[in-house]
């Protein structure tokens, strides 16, 4: 009996992903009023619904630039070629940016998969781990003897993106009345780092350096590599002191879950 439910378990899912009823189908019971296949499609229906329904919850601010027809194209598209493989729905949706960067409908529109990672982002930082931060005191009791071997562990919701057009300036403006700016592409690409703090998601650009050094802290570098890798930006006398006001900068900011030595 458990064998032959499982083997109807595994046939429904078969059609919810693959739109396969060659094997469910005969399992149906079919009535008058509603034939097999009809059955077997209000739950398919509904399972697609649903999926372009947690997409669009994911990618609000794409739906916003897309419009409806176009993100519910999209998202039929994307869910015919990438079937949920995630237990729970949050996770669907974690390939879609890069899905619309390889779209040959945004060959020509290259920031529509930027919009969509930046939508992607804000999710992950919301949804992240919280964890413990250090605080600038605890800083203060470490020995300046082993600043140079400081390794630094980053708390779960802080990320890091490059974005080579202004998506967050259009994001920002689209959430206010007169959404006046336009998308523009930068001269070069502009770094930004999300964080958050009190259940709020935070973000601000940052400069070249701190970009080179966030890097380097977060791949389990030691404060004096750090330092070799920001003299590019600095002069040696005053390299230390960038490094540590950035490293103060991070602290406050609420950056820094744990330093080891």
């Amino acid at each position: 009996m458990m064998v032959h439910l499982k083997h109807i378990q595994d046939s429904f899912q078969q059609y919810l992903l693959q739109s396969d009823t060659s094997v469910i189908a005969p399992k149906i019971v079919s009535t008058e009023a509603l034939p097999a296949i009809e059955r077997l499609s209000i739950y398919g229906n509904a399972y697609q619904s649903r999926l372009v329904e947690a997409l669009a919850s994911s990618f609000p601010f794409l739906h916003t630039c897309l419009g409806d027809d176009e993100f519910y194209a999209l998202a039929a598209t994307y869910i015919s070629q990438q079937p949920s493989t995630y237990r729970s729905i949050r996770w669907y949706g974690d390939s879609f940016p890069e899905f619309t960067r390889q779209s040959e409908l945004y060959k020509s529109l290259p920031y529509i998969d930027q919009i969509a990672e930046l939508d992607w982002m804000m999710t992950l930082v919301f949804d992240s781990k919280d964890a413990d931060v250090v605080t600038l005191e605890q800083v203060a009791l470490i020995s300046p003897d082993v600043w140079a071997d400081m390794r630094f562990v980053f708390h779960p919701s802080v990320h890091r993106r490059q974005f080579g057009w202004n998506i967050v300036e259009l994001w920002q403006s689209s959430l206010s009345e007169d959404g006046a700016v336009s998308i523009v592409e930068y001269p070069s690409p502009v770094s930004w780092l999300f964080w958050r703090h009190d259940l709020t998601n935070h973000f601000t650009s940052i400069p070249e350096d701190e970009a080179f050094a966030l890097d380097a802290a977060m791949k389990g570098l030691t404060f004096s590599d750090i330092c070799e890798v920001i003299c590019q930006f600095n002069d040696e006398d005053t390299v230390a002191f960038a490094a540590a006001s950035m490293l103060k900068k991070w602290i406050a900011s609420n950056f820094i879950s744990e330093i080891s030595y």
